[in-house]
C-alpha cells in the first residue's frame, strides 16, 4: 500500500528536482529539522556538510 507522502518528503522531492546529478550525489540523507518561522524545514546531510531547507511562512523554498 502507497502511503501519502508527508509535507517533509515533498519538499525534499521537490529540492531534489532543483538540483544537478552531480549534486544529487554528494546526499548522504535528509531529517526533520526545526526552523523558527517556517511551515516545514529539513536538514540534508552531504559528504561535505550540511544544508537547512524548508518553506517559509510566505509559501518559497530557500536553503542555505
Amino acid at each position: 500500500m502507497d502511503y501519502p507522502k508527508t509535507r517533509e518528503e515533498k519538499l525534499y522531492d521537490y529540492y531534489l528536482t532543483l538540483q544537478s546529478d552531480e549534486f544529487k550525489e554528494d546526499i548522504l540523507n535528509w531529517e526533520s529539522f526545526k526552523e523558527p518561522n517556517t511551515l516545514v524545514s529539513l536538514r540534508i546531510n552531504f559528504t561535505w556538510g550540511w544544508l537547512r531547507v524548508y518553506y517559509t511562512n510566505a509559501g518559497n523554498v530557500e536553503w542555505y
